[in-house]
């Protein structure tokens, strides 16, 4: 950077570009003078220290938007891993994504296990509650409504 900026005669031009590389290489404070000459590159640097101002601004909120998103992940993570109940979150065609660290209490498989085996969780499920459940789960996906349903399951032990 520092060889290019020397081959250029005009100042004001390499401060211009100066401020340009400094963006680059991620100093989004760099701003440039702005002279009282009215001249293009002073329209230039006005428009770059705007675009600086912004940028600026904008990672600002990215980074406190991120750091709400990883505090929202915390408290859920201390909630779901204190629960006494055992939960588990799906995709639309109720194939699990998430479950509760007592899946393995109560179906004696791990989270991994019965996300590696989509079909386990119903596979486990008593066979004269399989029927309840089945309905309960196409009425979910049908309408959306969610509410809580018991049933038994068989231990993988």
């Amino acid at each position: 950077m520092k060889s290019i900026l020397k081959n250029i005669e005009d100042p004001r031009l390499a401060e211009v570009l100066e401020v340009i590389f400094k963006f680059a290489a991620g100093d989004l404070k760099a701003r440039g003078a702005i002279s009282d000459d009215d001249s293009a590159l002073d329209g230039v640097m006005a428009g770059i220290n705007i675009l600086g101002e912004e940028l600026e601004a904008y990672v600002a909120e990215r980074a406190q938007a991120e750091q709400a998103l990883r505090q929202s992940e915390e408290r859920f993570k201390s909630i779901v891993e204190n629960v006494v109940e055992m939960f588990f979150i799906a995709d639309s065609s109720l194939q699990p994504e998430y479950l509760s660290p007592r899946c393995l209490e109560i179906y004696g498989y791990s989270g991994d296990e019965m996300i590696a085996r989509p079909t386990l969780w119903m596979e486990a499920i008593h066979p004269e509650d399989r029927g309840a459940v089945a309905k309960y789960a196409a009425e979910l996906m049908r309408s959306g409504a969610r509410s809580v349903i018991e049933y038994r399951v068989l231990r993988k032990d």
